[in-house]
Order: C-alpha cells, then structure tokens, then sequence
C-alpha cells in the first residue's frame, strides 16, 4: 500500500491556488448548469421498503441524500474549479517527477504546481474539504450511522462502516489513505450482507484521462436476497472452476444483487450496470473484493437495450426458441463472471507497464474469461445447458454494437468489445451475413475465445505499452458495426459450411 508523504506545503497552499490556476475559484452556477447533474434514482418496490422498519428507512433517505452530495462534488471535477492536473501537463513529466515524489501518482490526490514550477500533490479531501462540510456529507453518515444501531434490526457492521467512512472523508495529513482503507475494510470483511449498502467516496479512473486519478462516486440500495442466492452457486462453480484450471487458491470474492435506489457522482454518468471493489490489486489480495450489481439498471438495460440488438443482429437461427426470461438469466451470470473477473487479472503494475491502455485490456481479458470460464464451468455441471454459453457469447456481439453507439462516452468498453469481435472474426469463428452475426460451430468459436484468451494474458502478465498498442492497432475495427448497419456481410468471404 502507497501512503501520501506529502511535501511541506501546507503553509502555501492557499498561496499557490491562484498561481496553479486550476482550483483558484469556484465556477458560477451558470458554469455548473452546463453539466448534467449525474444522478439516476430508482423507485424502490412498495413491497421491499414496507419490508423495512422506521430506523432503516431513515437510513436509506439519510444515505440517498449524502448521495446526491456527492453529485455535485463530482460535477466540480468536471468543471473548471478542480483538474486533476495542471493545465497541459503530460502524463511524462508527473511520472518523471514522481519517481521522487511517489505521492503524486496516488489515485486520491491532485497535481499541483509550485511558482517555481515544482510539483506538488494535494489529497482530494483536503481540496474539496469545504464543499464536503458545507453540504453536510459526513453529518449525514453518522446520522445514519445512529439509526443503523436502533431498533430489532439494528446492524453494527452497518454502524462501524458509516463512521470510519465519515472519519476517512474529514482526513487529508498523511493518514487519509490508512483511514480510507480501514473503512474498506469493515465493508469487506463483514460475514453476512447488510440490507441497506452504501458505497461513497473516490474510486475509479474513467473520469481521469491518464486512468490515474479517482472521482467521487456513490450508490445506495437494498440487498436483493434472493437473486443473490439465486446468483451465488453459479459463482461458486465458476470461482471452483477456475481454482482448479489456474491451480491457485481461489480468491475471497463477494457479491450482491442490490435494489439500488440512487448511482450518483462518476456511478450515475457511466450508468454502470455494476462495479467491483476495491480498484486496488493488492488491496483485493488482502482484504479480498465484492462486486454489486445494480438490479434496476441491469433490467432497464436489458429490456430497453440489450435484448432488442440482441434479437436484431444476432442469426434468428442460432437462437431459435430461446426466450426472453431465459436471455436475461444467462446475461447476468455472464456479468457475474465479468464482474468476478476484476478479482482474477493476472500480472502486477499494469499501468506502469501498460499505460493508458489499461482499462480496456482489463475489459477485454475479463469478458474473455467471463464467456470461456462460463462454458468451461457448465461442463463440469450435471445436467447444464451448453447452449447458455453459447447465448452469452451471442450477448457479447450484441453489446459489442452498443459500445459502438456509446463510444464517446465509454471508450474503454467500445475499444474492448470491438477487440473481442476482430479477433473472432479474423479467427473465422464468427462473421457478419446480412447484417447479422452468425457462426458454424459453437466449440470453434470457444476455441477461439481460449486463444485470445491467452492471448491477452500474456500482455497483462509480461507484456509493455508497444504490445498493448499494437494489438489495438491490429484488430480495433469500429467500421465492423457499419457492415450491421447497412446489412452487408463481413469480411467478404467468409467461412461456408
């Protein structure tokens, strides 16, 4: 673990702010309308909040409303009032200098510059330390806090959580990161699954253009107790599976299918369907991760986006008599191992290797191991459906065409996808007809998966920038979805029966 050793700056702080120029002033509300408030809120089920008594139904407003808080600390990084760096810096020069002044490559500070031109790194609560007082953030955990140690259901787990994550908000000396690892650490480390969950705080690089930085996010819901037992032996086969091919222990992965009321800050502008956490390896290693899935997300996606492409371009005869019910069980135990994936990534400082291309190797290799790992699990199941490996793969070329369509918003999950489709393509596994994806023989097509699958392994593991970058260059092909458009066939020539 990396702990701030920050430079005795402290006395000039304030003198600096005007001199680094990018947190001297606060925008106008003008400015700030120029950003969407990222916040998406879910109504919960009359069913599940009459299933809630006084006190927990206090803490999820209580919780929801630091939520939207957090908003709005987020659409201050977005704005002018707060970079991450300053103004035309590279990547280069903080990494030169940071090989002095390790502090400035943590995840939870900014970048600042000296008048003489030195830089200096400033951790975030320090930086938004006003704003996280004024709007009454961490009063309003402890508020929920207090309830969470009242009545029949009370959860102390709950309680501990929400104060050592208040203590962590109001530490910016060198200790911040201890705090906010401590915290992480009761949320992980809890035996069973609270009813109400609250993840807040920074986590996350997508906002940040050099994947280093973090951004203030939050979510809030309700355990979904059945489809996460429903959800929990498909992970167990998939985590046992993979145990026994890797020959390693497996790791301590938890998961939760949530009736999210509230995804706020980065969360809300991303729309994820689900995260996994903690981003840091090492503190995965130790504390073990958890990943949640945010139901109401994951239906309205499904429903609105994901089954009407995946009905569209997708051969009507390769999915002849499958149904809808039966689509939507297969896509989430195919995001479940997606999202278990995060805990399996092979190799150590990718991002001092690997650089900006990271994330969407990180994507890539885990929807690879998602879909073989699926299948390759199944095997080893009396009774289980191949064919459900076969329609998650089919799910993956479908949302490779929504990556498409979301490509200036999310350019990490575009550029993986559209990876994963070349390289099946050029595999002759799959290819377009009229405007469709099809495919002969399924076990070609997992064939193929396990090569790339190996494939991209070896980069995570050994491999530098100039092996990411020229298996981009090779196979990231966004004109592949125009062929889908048009109705054309791609490539050309492709395989005949």
């Amino acid at each position: 673990m990396s702990v701030e050793h920050f430079v005795g700056h402290s006395a000039s702080i304030k003198d600096n702010r005007d001199i680094a120029g990018h947190r001297s002033q606060k925008p106008s509300t003008p400015e700030l309308s120029r950003y969407e408030s990222p916040v998406h809120g879910f109504v919960l089920h009359p069913e599940i909040k009459d299933s809630l008594d006084k006190h927990q139904r206090e803490i999820l407003d209580t919780l929801e409303s630091a939520a939207r808080r957090i908003a709005d600390l987020y659409v201050l990084q977005e704005s002018e009032w707060v970079r991450f760096y300053p103004r035309g810096v590279q990547k280069s020069e903080v990494s030169r200098e940071a090989q002095e002044k390790p502090e400035l490559l943590s995840p939870y500070t900014i970048v600042e510059r000296h008048p003489e031109g030195e830089f200096f790194a400033t951790h975030m609560h320090e930086v938004f330390a006003p704003q996280i007082k004024e709007k009454g953030i961490t009063r309003r955990l402890r508020r929920a806090a207090d309830e969470a140690g009242k009545g029949k259901n009370r959860d102390s787990g709950l309680q501990a959580y929400l104060r050592a994550k208040a203590h962590a908000l109001e530490t910016y000396s060198k200790s911040a990161t201890q705090r906010i690892k401590a915290a992480e650490k009761i949320w992980l480390e809890r035996e069973d699954e609270p009813v109400i969950d609250v993840v807040i705080g920074l986590y996350d690089t997508y906002t940040d253009k050099f994947r280093i930085k973090y951004s203030w996010q939050a979510w809030v819901g309700v355990l979904d107790e059945q489809l996460t037992q429903d959800s929990q032996w498909f992970m167990d086969a998939f985590l046992s599976w993979w145990g026994q091919e890797i020959g390693k222990q497996v790791p301590k992965v938890k998961m939760r299918v949530d009736h999210t009321v509230i995804m706020a800050g980065q969360a809300g502008r991303y729309e994820w369907v689900g995260n996994s956490l903690p981003c840091q390896s090492k503190w995965r290693e130790e504390m073990g991760s958890k990943f949640t899935i945010f139901e109401p997300q994951f239906e309205d996606k499904f429903r609105h986006r994901k089954l009407p492409v995946f009905r569209e371009y997708i051969d009507p005869d390769k999915i002849a008599g499958i149904t809808d019910s039966w689509i939507r069980i297969t896509d989430l135990r195919k995001y479940i191992a997606h999202e278990i994936g995060h805990s399996l990534i092979p190799g150590e400082n990718h991002k001092q290797r690997l650089g900006k291309d990271t994330s969407w190797l990180k994507e890539l290799y885990c929807e690879l191991l998602a879909l073989y790992g699926y299948r390759e699990s199944f095997k080893k199941i009396p009774n289980a459906s191949l064919r459900e490996s076969e329609a998650a793969m089919a799910m993956t070329l479908a949302q490779g065409y929504l990556d498409y369509e979301d490509r200036d918003k999310k350019e990490d999950y575009h550029t993986s996808s559209t990876i994963l489709v070349d390289l099946l393509i050029e595999k002759d596994a799959v290819w377009i007809e009229n405007g469709v994806f099809t495919w002969h023989e399924t076990p070609i097509i997992f064939d193929a998966i396990g090569d790339s699958l190996s494939e991209i392994q070896d980069v995570l593991i050994d491999g530098r920038a100039k092996d990411a970058k020229d298996l981009k260059d090779r196979h990231f092909k966004p004109d592949i979805y125009k062929h889908l458009l048009s109705k054309q066939s791609y490539p050309v020539t492709f395989p005949k029966n």
